[in-house]
């Protein structure tokens, strides 16, 4: 599994409505970092370094779904939507030096990420006409939207999707009010905001 464009992985994004899952899974993975609350089905994961990625896919249950989502302004973005053993889908487009897509097992997949899409989104439950308006979106975010990284992110549901680099993290996270839960790497205390 590649680190993503630039080699810098922007964000974790755990299937589940429950921050404690994400919790759960830092913990699980020795990793620690930050799990933030749960929106649109998505449980947003930070995690230090690039070299706790393999620890923190290990230690997914068999039945978990992880989203790994990189960005590097004005190089390109790239996501992969797997499990603990697999890989359902792999994505990257890069801008320069040449704009170009590399894909892996995104069209035997693309229903995948079209539930996941439909899940939060009203205009999927609008019958066939709203389900193929969702379909024509979606591949236009992967291969023309202006703005993909922003476009990728409305059409999850992925929230936040901004400011999730762990070095770029405020120190004052905590006191922002945001609900964030700290998992140690040395362990599971824990620190959440009111």
């Amino acid at each position: 599994m590649g680190a993503g464009v630039g080699g810098r992985v922007h964000a974790y994004y755990l299937r589940s409505p429950l921050q404690a899952a994400g919790v759960d899974l830092l913990r699980r993975s020795g990793s620690g970092g930050y799990a933030w609350p749960s929106a649109n089905g998505w449980t947003p994961l930070v995690v230090r370094g690039l070299g706790r990625d393999s620890a923190l896919v290990g230690a997914l249950s068999p039945e978990d779904l992880l989203l790994r989502y990189a960005c590097a302004a004005g190089e390109g973005w790239s996501f992969e939507l797997l499990s603990r053993d697999k890989c359902f889908m792999r994505f990257a487009r890069t801008f320069a030096p040449e704009d170009r897509s590399e894909r892996e097992l995104v069209d035997e997949n693309l229903p995948l990420l079209l539930r996941l899409a439909a899940e939060h989104n009203p205009r999927a439950h609008a019958g066939r006409a709203g389900a193929a308006e969702l379909r024509v979106e979606a591949l236009a975010v992967l291969y023309s939207a202006p703005s993909p990284k922003r476009s990728f992110s409305s059409l999850l549901g992925l929230e936040p999707s901004e400011g999730l680099f762990y070095d770029d993290l405020p120190s004052d996270i905590h006191e922002r009010g945001l609900g964030v839960v700290r998992v140690p790497s040395a362990g599971v205390r824990s620190r959440k905001t009111p």
